[in-house]
């Protein structure tokens, strides 16, 4: 249904940012992202 989709985006969106946000900080080692930015 819509709802289910649009709930699903959103979610998706919000763990996006939270591991995006994480990497920027420094508290994935793993990743590629540069602090700075």
């Amino acid at each position: 249904s819509r709802e289910a989709a649009f709930t699903y985006a959103i979610s998706s969106a919000g763990v996006t940012y939270a591991i995006t946000a994480a990497c920027s900080r420094g508290n994935i080692t793993a990743c590629g992202c540069e602090p700075a930015v």
